[in-house]
């Protein structure tokens, strides 16, 4: 028990540390629509290390997946997050997004990085398995996001620092600032991290050839 114990955490701690990094690189890296980009990148490097991936060709195909990740998760919130409930667009002021729209932009993401990195590195993976778990981490990225987001006002300024303009100013959870999109893509990365390394996890160990 001890012997499997001890790789496994090392395996989710590897790939949870990866995702922190990548957090807050992209939050202090502004790459716009590519901000996904070192979330893969990140992700396939300690997959690679893990020896978890035997074919060069998937490790880039998760960085895709992640970049198209990220793209669809921010396209939905811009549509929609002064649109559902708890939303309101401010002229003169800060601006709060709805806790809706972040959750279905973190659902979008999750679905997207789970459907496709799970079968691209777990290819003997069952399909109802595959289904549960993909589920699974969709519901958990639009949780992630919510409570991302929501942490902007604690959290943020420990990501980024802040600007003269935002230090001793009071925001509510879900205001529409610079800070709570930098908690968000540490929270939601490092999270996603993890939970794609518990899933990974029992492949890692299992006998068998990979494909």
């Amino acid at each position: 028990m001890k012997g499997k114990l001890l790789p496994d955490l090392r395996f989710v701690g590897s790939l949870t540390l990866a995702g922190l990094i990548s957090g807050g690189l992209t939050a202090n890296l502004s790459m716009d629509y590519l901000d996904g980009c070192l979330f893969g990148v990140m992700l396939a490097c300690s997959l690679a290390i893990s020896g978890i991936t035997d074919r060069l060709w998937k490790l880039p195909g998760i960085v895709v997946l992640t970049t198209v990740a990220f793209f669809i998760s921010w396209m939905l919130m811009f549509e929609t997050a002064y649109q559902f409930p708890g939303g309101h667009y401010s002229f003169g002021g800060y601006s709060r997004v709805s806790p809706y729209s972040l959750f279905i932009a973190g659902m979008a993401g999750g679905f997207v990085v789970f459907g496709g990195t799970l079968p691209l590195v777990n290819p003997r993976i069952r399909f109802r398995s595959l289904v549960l778990r993909v589920i699974g981490g969709s519901v958990l990225g639009g949780a992630l996001a919510v409570i991302g987001w929501a942490l902007g006002p604690s959290l943020g300024p420990w990501v980024v620092p802040p600007q003269p303009w935002e230090v001793n100013v009071w925001t509510t959870a879900f205001e529409d600032t610079r800070l709570h999109h930098c908690a968000l893509h540490v929270v939601w990365q490092a999270g996603m991290a993890f939970a794609l390394g518990v899933n990974l996890r029992s492949y890692r160990l299992s006998p068998g050839p990979r494909n």
